[in-house]
Parts: C-alpha cells; structure tokens; sequence
C-alpha cells in the first residue's frame, strides 16, 4: 500500500487519471457506492456466485476473449465490462430464481409430508424428499448470504440518508451564524473581501509581531532513525499487488464497477496479468 501511495502523490495524476478513465455520471453515484436516485440496473456482484460451479469458466471465457486494444488501461477496462456482462446473465440459467425455486421446494415437502401422514412413501418419493431437503438448503444458504449482503447497502444507504440530515443542520447553523455585515470605524463593511480584510488586520494586530528566535532545535543530536524507502520507488510486484487484495474485505459493498473483493480474489489467477499491466502501466507514466 505505500507504494501505491508513494505513486498516487502525483502532479500530473488528474492529467493521466482523466485521459484513461472513464467515470460515472454523479446522478449514479454517491461516495463511490452504486446508490443512486433511480434504481441501479448495473452488475451487482453477489458473493455466492463464486461457490457455484462455472463460475471461473464464465470469467475465463469473458477474459480470454480477442481484443485489439492495446492501453492497459482500456484493456483492463474492456474486459471487466465484458466479465460483468457474463456474470450478469450466467446466474439466470445457472440458478435461475432462487427465491420461487425455494418456495416450490418448501411446498412439495409440504406436501409430502402430509401424504406420508396417509400413507407410506415410494422409493421415488423418499429420494425426492431428501434431494428436495439438499436442495433447499443449498438455496437458503444463496437467500443468506444475499440477504447479508443487502443488509450492507441498506445500512449505506441508511447512512446517506444521515449525512443529509446531517449536511441540513450545518447549513442551517452556517446560514445562522453568517455575518451580514461589519461596523468599522465610522462605517459598515458588507462585501466579503472587506470583511475578510478588516478581520484580518485586526487580528494581526491582536497576535502582535512575529519575533526573531534565540534558539533552535539540533536535529543531529536527537538521532532519530533512518529508515531505507528506496523499495517505495520500486515497480509494482505481483505478490505486493496480491497482498493488497488479499486484505480486502471479500463482501464490502460494491464499488462503481459492481464487484466486491471476493472477485479479485477469487479470479485473480486469470485476471492477474492484465491488472498488473495497468499498474506496472500507471508507474511507468508516472516516472
């Protein structure tokens, strides 16, 4: 992580970052989440779908595919759209939906156990109810773990409902202790650039005059370490860059791309060489 900080502290950073990058409209986004005024219609990564199997063949699939292009950057880009279209259909056919097929499931087991209180259960029927009791609990572990991960928006967007509380109180106290204007010596002052002018003559004369020091500190005596940061302006490696997703969280909420932690870390042996060609990419612009 210090590296990428030591690369980001950059002058030319919102040259490059606007020349590469595309961003979202601020309709779409508020604080880098995907919560919007209007519905979001986008991919919304869950984080069962990398428990389920054809998972990795779906992004392998999306990954692999030919492109000409030749930025990383755009490249990059490119196939985490196309990787997010995939992943936006696959579910469809692989799950369908989840929560009518629990709800059938529930039924027929119903359903069967009141005809088991008649009489006695096939062979067939016996089987169907134990692959029906498996399937259900496949189900309710998908319904859980959605269910978690909307808990998570629902608290972000509780939290952007505060902050605009919150931005309401201060601008009502901003509005409250504004200075319409300014008494002076002999006249009243309304224009900003004279209040801010008088106020600060006045107070300069209430500091009083900066004095010239005797003494000062001697930085040699303190001995403070030295530490080696020569690593800091070093290119990117892959096991540093694998460090940092590794310590993301995997179920966070989304970003404005739609994907959470757990695809990074999940996918990283496929997507790995193109990520790590924008990075290496961004540093060498930087140098």
């Amino acid at each position: 992580m210090e590296e990428i900080d030591v690369q980001i502290v950059s002058e030319t950073l919102g040259q490059q970052f606007t020349k590469n990058f595309v961003f979202l409209p601020a309709q779409q986004t508020r604080g880098g989440a995907l919560l919007a005024g209007r519905k979001y219609r986008g991919l919304r990564f869950e984080s069962s779908w990398p428990r389920i199997l054809g998972y990795l063949d779906t992004v392998k699939e999306a990954w692999d595919r030919q492109l000409q292009i030749q930025n990383p950057y755009l490249r990059l880009h490119t196939k985490i759209e196309r990787a997010g279209k995939n992943l936006k259909k696959w579910p469809r056919s692989k799950i369908g939906r989840n929560e009518l097929l629990l709800c059938a499931a529930k039924q027929l087991v119903g359903i069967l156990v009141i005809v088991q209180d008649f009489r006695q259960l096939s062979d067939i029927e016996v089987q169907l109810k134990r692959d029906l009791k498996a399937r259900i609990l496949g189900m309710t572990a998908i319904e859980k773990i959605r269910a978690r991960q909307q808990s998570r928006m629902t608290y972000i967007k509780a939290a952007d409902a505060l902050s605009k509380l919150f931005h309401m109180q201060i601008n009502g106290r901003r509005r409250k202790n504004f200075i319409q204007y300014l008494k002076t010596e002999g006249r009243i002052i309304h224009s900003h650039e004279e209040k801010e002018g008088h106020s600060f003559e006045h107070y300069s004369k209430q500091f009083g005059q900066l004095a010239q020091r005797t003494h000062t500190l001697d930085w040699s005596r303190i001995d403070l370490p030295r530490l080696q940061l020569e690593n800091l302006e070093q290119e990117f490696s892959e096991e540093g860059v694998y460090a940092v997703i590794t310590d993301m969280a995997g179920d966070k909420a989304p970003g404005p791309d739609g994907y959470i932690g757990v695809f990074f870390k999940t996918a990283w042996h496929i997507i790995k060489h193109d990520i790590m060609a924008a990075i290496n990419f961004f540093y060498q612009q930087h140098g």
